[in-house]
């Protein structure tokens, strides 16, 4: 009531209005007839409000689709802003000029340039509701996944006989709604890890039970004949779940291979492993146990390892492991890029920690990973690293050593 009474008497009289103008020399004839002045609550609702700036991915997430966006956070990091794909770092950006918050503004007026005097100005009050000195600025940032991946690996899945009823399992709903990323991006993490849905829960599965598994899948196309290309998809999955769980089976499957042939009414039980994930697979079951391997038997020990028909390329094993021709003999080093700093100089110091010098394409799957944006691979390694010539080729090592 008070403000409005306030209101009342301070609408200043349209003959002042125009002596305003005139002071400021500006012409009634250049301004809206329907003038708009402000006035001040008397409890400013400072720390009510915050304005956020909308860039073209989060403006397109709200007008297009409609959609909603999340602000997730927790007590140890800085919270982070999600659309369905993307996650924006958000940082609180003072701003020279403060900006006024005025609900009741009017913006859309029809512009009248006939005003000739003052008897033709009509005065209205408006009250600013909030003063901003400040706005969040949101900064495209890679999802950090790691405390995920480590939450999920204290109860990795080794089999019915090995469960334990008491380890910490994780819901998708939880997943989703704890961890600092989008939803799309950790949907996508998780297919990455090939993480399974078991009784409600997202698993891991261990790596010894996944390679018997795999094993298993490879000896029964062996056993019988079959194409790796092209094999029977129900008929795999009746034969061993005798041995394993039916959606084990059915998972390991589908997260290693793909439908290739459907019917005219769009089923099909013709399946195609792939073969740069198995040959990828064999590779990691000859390099974890050992973390390094001559490379030069390695590379034939892989080969003959591989399901029949299936062909090895190092280019198979890029972000898992490399080939360090730099020490005597050749070695090829397990080096998996999940176990890396999420932390771009970081990331970095671990890199020429395990190897002093990179060319770019060996350097690139563990460097991409870190990419957001319009940042390529190029831009962050020529800002943390510094490179050099050698025989021809070029070469990346750390900014503080001296070759």
């Amino acid at each position: 009531m008070e403000d409005n009474e306030s209101e009342a008497q301070s609408v200043t009289e349209a003959s002042l209005v125009a002596k305003i103008l005139q002071f400021a020399k500006l012409n009634l004839s250049s301004v809206n007839n329907d003038v708009q002045q402000l006035f001040f609550s008397r409890s400013l609702q400072n720390n009510d409000v915050k304005l956020l700036e909308l860039n073209p991915t989060i403006e397109k997430q709200i007008s297009e689709n409609g959609g909603k966006l999340h602000l997730k956070g927790n007590a140890t990091d800085n919270c982070v802003l999600c659309t369905a794909e993307h996650t924006f770092e958000v940082k609180d950006t003072e701003i020279s000029n403060s900006l006024l918050l005025v609900p009741g503004v009017v913006l859309d007026l029809d512009k009248n340039n006939s005003v000739k005097d003052d008897k033709m100005l009509s005065l209205r009050g408006t009250h600013v509701e909030s003063i901003c000195g400040s706005y969040l600025e949101p900064r495209l940032i890679q999802p950090k996944v790691n405390v995920l991946l480590g939450i999920l690996e204290s109860s990795v899945y080794d089999g019915p006989e090995k469960e334990n009823v008491d380890s910490v399992k994780l819901t998708l709903t939880d997943i989703l709604s704890n961890t600092l990323a989008s939803d799309g991006e950790i949907e996508k993490v998780l297919f990455n890890l090939h993480a399974i849905e078991l009784d409600g829960y997202i698993r891991l599965i261990h790596f010894d039970y996944l390679s018997r598994v795999i094993g298993s899948i490879a000896d029964l196309i062996d056993e019988n004949c079959w194409c790796f290309k092209s094999f029977d998809h129900g008929m795999a999955i009746s034969i061993l779940s005798e041995l394993y769980p039916r959606a084990v089976i059915k998972h390991v499957l589908e997260s290693h291979g793909s439908a290739v042939a459907a019917t005219e009414d769009g089923s099909t039980d013709s399946w195609c492993l792939d073969e740069d994930k198995v040959c990828r697979y064999y590779a990691e079951m000859l390099l974890k146990p050992t973390q390094k391997f001559n490379l030069t038997e390695f590379l034939d020990a892989w080969k003959d390892s591989v399901p029949e028909g299936m062909i090895t390329s190092l280019s198979q094993l890029d972000g898992m492991a490399f080939a360090d021709r730099t020490s005597e003999p050749a070695v090829m080093r397990y080096f998996p890029v999940e176990q890396l700093s999420e932390d771009v100089k970081k990331r970095f110091e671990e890199l020429f920690g395990v190897k002093k010098s990179w060319t770019l394409q060996e350097i690139t799957p563990y460097v991409k990973p870190l990419c957001v944006g319009k940042v390529t691979v190029s831009v962050l390694v020529m800002k943390n690293a510094r490179s050099f010539n050698k025989a021809g080729t070029k070469y990346f090592t750390s900014k503080y050593i001296r070759n």
